[in-house]
């Protein structure tokens, strides 16, 4: 009969510090600033990537003026993408129906 006791004792006392280690790290981790480094890491990279786009497509835009190339990239990209993609070559005849690149100051000097 000891020995059940004793069991029950060492399960009971293994669970209440367990759960007492949960809470703790729950507590130190909401107490610390991780997720304040988390949610600024995820927006400052989410803020880098819109401009990086828009350079990556005026500047896909500019190097696919000739009708010959155009075709080339789009073939190539569109083998990765579904038939019903048409953003892409929509963006590629905006940008080459312009006569005037406006952009940013350092793709100006590409011309």
């Amino acid at each position: 009969m000891n020995a059940i006791r004793a069991t029950g004792r060492r399960a009971r006392d293994i669970a209440r510090l367990t759960a007492l280690s949960f809470w703790k790290g729950f507590q130190s981790f909401y107490d610390s600033d991780n997720l304040t480094y988390a949610a600024s890491i995820a927006y400052y990279a989410l803020l880098s990537l819109f401009p990086f786009f828009l350079l990556a497509l005026a500047l896909l835009g500019r190097s696919t003026a000739d009708v010959g190339k155009r075709n080339a990239v789009l073939s190539f990209v569109l083998r990765y993408f579904p038939a019903q993609f048409d953003f892409i070559s929509k963006q590629l005849d905006a940008t080459c129906a312009r006569d005037r690149f406006h952009g940013f100051t350092p793709a100006r000097s590409l011309r």
